[in-house]
């Protein structure tokens, strides 16, 4: 087969090479088999009949003229909820988009079975890249959610249970020109700058980062936090007390709504797609909702994005790192290194991160890792349209941002102040004991929930099906390994949903407790 003054196939045998690709590629499970440039779709039947049955195939054609001939050649393959498919495009989003219409997969094997992918050899390799990042960012998100998912919700109870409402208070604009802060490397060179021009400067600190800040003597204006862990709490040890305002996730750490004092706004990440966050959303209390960004960095320029109603800096979201030196002097990672250091210890986590599994580098002497990445492109998807500009020095993962030196930034910011640029209208205020009311009510709500699932579990049957109840308390097994399975009532499945009623009543009823107590 000629096209464009190239053979596609051999011109004595066109079907002897396509059909030995395809029986010598080794067929493994929940595997993606990636087909460039399948033409005629000589062994395509061959690689679609040994297929495992959790693996598909996925042909893709960049020369129109080709995709019509594979489309025809291969008609009998590419129909509708079969195992192959075939897609005449260049977007790699689409490309993507396809592949997951197709499964769930661990890994994408790309198979040549025509010459046909020379013709754009660097777009295929790119479109298997993106099927592969895709693919690595569902599992790892799976495997947060596995790790993460039952610590979330339940410091979403306990946060409604036991929020200070007297302290909390809608996001609130900022007027004032603002730079958002991360813990990179990148943060000690503005810091000075930041100290020189603090009084026309709004400071919003990503949690990891109020150490530097406070080192240097600068207190910040808000924190933003998501952990869920108790370990971030040391984080704001250097705030000694201080009052700041404080931007956090209600699954975030409970200790954190009360460790900082100064007033306090909520956001909700919608970390999994369940019942019990889609009624926290409609049932009117003060919490923003917001996508589930992963990284705190990239949720304070989320949140910068909403916020500022002036000029955005950006310093200290580098999202890659220069060997034995991952996060700036004084973050929670440097201080414990100096703790630990000796004559025989010399910043050993520091280097294990630069030179462990799944480091790379970035170029230029720095170095990156696949999660890192990924909040990188997290953060050019947030940043994108939003003006931000770039304090940085230069150094950092490449973001939509505009590039700026310290003198440009400090007449942009004395201008500013200049103009006399006036207030703007702020929300209207909490009613602390309106939003107690409603957290009560919402968690007593959750309880009779639990205790019906309970119950019908347990046989004693309820106002509901089972398959209702199951899919209404969907937070109580999000985080197990096969969801899929109690959706489907499966008996071994629905009695780990029964032990999970157990304890989410128990849950419940602990912090309707707590709550009486502060509704009194």
């Amino acid at each position: 087969m000629l096209y464009r003054e190239s053979y596609l196939y051999s011109r004595r045998d066109p079907e002897a090479a396509p059909e030995l690709a395809a029986s010598r590629t080794a067929m493994l499970p929940d595997t993606l088999y990636l087909v460039p440039s399948p033409c005629l779709c000589h062994g395509l039947r061959t690689l679609v009949a040994a297929l495992p049955a959790s693996s598909a195939v996925l042909c893709v054609e960049l020369e129109e003229p080709l995709a019509v001939v594979a489309a025809q050649a291969g008609r009998d393959l590419f129909v509708v909820g079969g195992r192959a498919a075939l897609v005449p495009a260049r977007d790699p989003g689409t490309v993507v988009a396809r592949a997951l219409a197709l499964g769930s997969f661990r890994r994408v094997v790309s198979v040549r079975l025509s010459q046909g992918w020379k013709l754009h050899a660097q777009d295929y390799e790119a479109m298997a890249r993106a099927i592969e990042d895709e693919l690595s960012l569902s599992w790892r998100n799976r495997m947060t959610l596995v790790r993460m998912g039952r610590l979330w919700a339940r410091n979403l109870l306990s946060n409604l249970a036991a929020m200070p409402w007297d302290d909390v208070e809608p996001l609130t604009p900022v007027v004032a020109p603002l730079v958002v802060c991360g813990a990179g490397p990148s943060l000690a060179a503005v810091l000075p700058w930041m100290r020189e021009h603090r009084r026309g400067l709004h400071l919003m600190a990503v949690d990891t980062a109020v150490g530097s800040l406070a080192m240097a003597g600068l207190v910040p204006d808000t924190v933003v936090c998501l952990e869920g862990q108790a370990h971030n709490l040391r984080d704001f040890v250097p705030l000694s007390g201080a009052p700041v305002g404080l931007i956090a996730d209600v699954s975030a750490h409970p200790a954190g709504f009360h460790v900082v004092r100064g007033r306090k706004s909520l956001l909700s990440s919608a970390w999994v797609d369940c019942g019990l966050l889609r009624r926290l959303g409609a049932a009117g209390l003060p919490i923003v909702t917001v996508p589930p960004l992963g990284s705190v960095g990239v949720l304070a320029l989320y949140v910068a994005k909403l916020v500022a109603r002036g000029p955005v800096f950006v310093s200290g979201l580098d999202f890659m790192f220069t060997p034995g030196a991952t996060h700036c002097p004084g973050s929670p990672a440097d201080r414990d290194e100096s703790l630990r250091e000796s004559r025989l210890y010399r910043r050993a986590r520091g280097w294990a991160a630069s030179y462990g599994a799944g480091a790379r580098s970035a170029g230029a002497g720095r170095l990156s890792d696949p999660a890192l990445e990924m909040y990188a492109r997290l953060a050019s998807e947030v940043s994108a349209g939003a003006c931000f500009m770039d304090l940085r020095g230069g150094f950092g993962a490449p973001l939509p941002l505009e590039p700026m030196d310290e003198g440009d930034a400090a007449a942009l910011v004395e201008r500013y102040a200049s103009s006399g640029s006036g207030s703007v209208p702020t929300a209207a205020p909490v009613e602390p004991a309106g939003c107690r009311a409603i957290a009560h009510a919402f968690l007593s709500s959750e309880l009779e929930l639990a205790e019906e699932l309970r119950s019908t579990l347990r046989g004693a049957g309820g106002t509901r099906g089972l398959g209702d109840l199951v899919g209404l308390c969907d937070y109580m097994y999000a985080h197990f390994p096969d969801p899929d399975r109690v959706r489907a009532l499966e008996l071994d499945a629905l009695k780990r949903l029964a032990a999970e009623a157990s304890y989410w009543v128990g849950r419940l009823e602990d912090a309707l407790a707590t709550s009486d107590g502060a509704t009194r």
